[in-house]
């Protein structure tokens, strides 16, 4: 099963293995895939990660990565800016 969903703020494009387009609202602008994948390869990969990729995977699944992603966009977008050393340490 293939499943792939393309947003933009206004509308929401899905496509589907029998080519099936529909049109729906949507407010993210992330792009999302679905496949199937066994419950043991899953495992088998996520055994195999190392110790930096598991903590991202965490962040992630967490409530606290939703608030880093939205952080990093916010960044991305210039609707915030990293303060200097200056501004930091008061030098």
């Amino acid at each position: 099963m293939f499943f792939y969903r393309e947003s933009t703020k206004e509308t929401k494009l899905i496509k589907t293995k029998s080519i099936k387009w529909t049109m729906e609202k949507e407010e993210s602008v992330m792009p999302e895939l679905m496949i199937d994948i066994q419950i043991k390869q899953l495992a088998y990969m996520i055994n195999n990660m190392s110790k930096e990729e598991l903590e991202t995977l965490y962040m992630f699944l967490t409530e606290e990565g939703a608030e880093l992603l939205e952080r990093n966009n916010d960044l991305k977008l210039k609707r915030v800016r990293y303060l200097t050393t200056e501004e930091v340490f008061d030098v």
